[in-house]
């Protein structure tokens, strides 16, 4: 193992330890093993269920991405791949190793390689523009609730400028062709870029041509699909909160906001517990004590990680069969 290597995960550790010290000292070891025993383990179970129907959802949509940009695997192939992402997601924690992986674990040429990375991105994006629109909705219930209520409202503003920069800048860049060309000749002109073919030839296969039938029928898919990922996605969350007896139909709109916040941090890899810890303050603006919202993100992060254990199992019988000589997704067309 290198040492850099072992100082990070050691520094990771020391992250996790420090965090969960945190949450111990601050809500206190009773309140807490109080709180767990008597979690209602139906929505736990319930919580894993849909996640796992949300990742064979999310593996229908990257197959669907991946035959628009002409790479032809069988599905059987494509649902292993990402449930082994999945896994990498939720025990490294950040999408960046499971999307990477993935694009890996094709064994594409070159060529096809810029074309897989373009199909992820284009799958992790429709995620983050789902949940970019859910948290516009909820954050305009917040505040037309807020003026009702004569409450400030210049947090919710704020947050929902961000949601709206995120949701059309993306969106318009990605199917505007006048922008496309514009980046294309800012791109040219940019002096000694680094892999500026590499970027302008990923970008060529990221742009969507909205007026091609192919591409077309691939965004409506893409788009329906992800939004029933994304809402099952908010839904174990809410579950998490449900079996700690925390939630109400009240406070539904506030789930619809912070968790896009809080899934945007899972873009950048970090130690188990930075997230929730970061999660709970959040939730802590919004009114909700901090401490429970850590516990129920933990649980939620634990929902995630249980769900995607079937990946790690995938993992290690093809880890297993190379061990034994095995050529594992050796041929992408026939998934063997």
């Amino acid at each position: 193992m290198k040492k850099d290597t072992m100082y990070t995960r050691l520094l990771k550790l020391f992250i996790t330890f420090a965090i969960m010290g945190w949450v111990i000292y601050s809500y206190g070891w009773d309140d807490i093993s109080r709180t767990i025993i008597h979690a209602n383990y139906g929505w736990v179970i319930f919580g894993v269920i849909l996640f796992v129907i949300s990742v064979i959802l999310g593996a229908w949509q990257w197959h669907l991405i991946l035959e628009n940009k002409r790479i032809d695997i069988p599905f059987g192939a494509t649902l292993r791949i990402y449930f082994i992402g999945m896994f990498f997601n939720n025990f490294i924690l950040g999408t960046i190793a499971g999307d990477a992986f993935k694009v890996a674990a094709l064994h594409l040429d070159k060529k096809n390689g810029k074309a897989s990375f373009a199909a992820t991105f284009i799958d992790r994006l429709a995620g983050f523009l789902i949940l970019s629109l859910f948290a516009i909705v909820g954050g305009v219930i917040i505040f037309i609730v807020n003026i009702q209520q004569n409450k400030q409202f210049y947090m919710i503003m704020g947050v929902l400028a961000f949601f709206v920069a995120i949701f059309f800048g993306f969106f318009i860049v990605l199917l505007s062709r006048t922008l496309q060309d514009k980046l294309r000749v800012i791109l040219q002109k940019l002096p000694g870029f680094p892999f500026k073919e590499i970027v302008q030839n990923t970008l060529e296969e990221t742009f969507i041509n909205r007026r091609g039938r192919d591409d077309k029928m691939m965004l409506l898919w893409v788009g329906i699909i992800s939004l029933f990922i994304q809402t099952l996605r908010i839904i174990v969350n809410i579950l998490a909160a449900q079996a700690l007896g925390m939630f109400t139909f009240s406070t539904l709109q506030y789930y619809f906001v912070i968790i896009p916040i809080v899934s945007l941090l899972v873009i950048v890899p970090m130690p188990f517990g930075v997230r929730e810890a970061m999660g709970g303050m959040i939730f802590g603006l919004a009114g909700f004590s901090i401490e429970q919202s850590m516990i129920m993100l933990f649980l939620a992060t634990i929902m995630c990680v249980l769900g995607s254990l079937v990946g790690g199992i995938m993992f290690l019988t093809d880890k297993k069969k190379r061990e034994d000589g095995a050529v594992v997704n050796s041929d992408p067309s026939t998934g063997e």
